[in-house]
């Protein structure tokens, strides 16, 4: 039987393995199902959920056209949790995120420009839906140290 590297060291295609297991595991399908609506043989996604071979760049194309995943995620993370292709972005969410640290800022008295807003609110963007929550009170937390000079 042939060994597989465990680490990125010995190996670099185990973080894009272990990317894909995680897609494949959000949806719900198992392995032939998954290969299946990526347009691929079992067989072949096994290769590269098991980081014995290089997925071709089609499969990248696959991934965001059959989940909107991000492929630039697949191919570097950082983190767990999938991010989404760009194009399919929840501007309503990215607003409601912008307008709530805002609100928050000059609560405490700091008032931030556009830009600063901006930033903030993708900081938390960037996190998935699920964990938003987390990164919003971390967030709010943050712009309390520096509004008491802390930071």
């Amino acid at each position: 039987m042939r060994h597989i590297a465990t680490s990125t060291a010995e190996n670099p295609l185990v973080p894009i393995a272990a990317r894909l297991a995680r897609v494949r595991a959000g949806s719900g399908l198992n392995q032939g199902q998954f290969a299946e609506r990526l347009g691929f043989p079992k067989r072949t996604y096994l290769g590269w959920e098991r980081a014995e071979t290089e997925p071709p760049i089609g499969m990248l194309s696959a991934v965001r056209r059959e989940f909107g995943i991000d492929p630039d995620w697949i191919l570097h993370g950082p983190g767990d949790i999938p991010r989404r292709h760009a194009s399919e972005i929840d501007w309503e969410r990215l607003q409601r995120l912008q307008e709530e640290i805002r609100r928050y800022a000059y609560q405490i008295g700091l008032e931030p420009n556009g830009a600063q807003l901006l930033d903030l609110a993708r900081a938390v963007f960037d996190e998935a839906p699920e964990v938003e929550e987390a990164a919003l009170s971390k967030m709010k937390q943050t712009l309390k140290a520096l509004a008491k000079g802390k930071v």
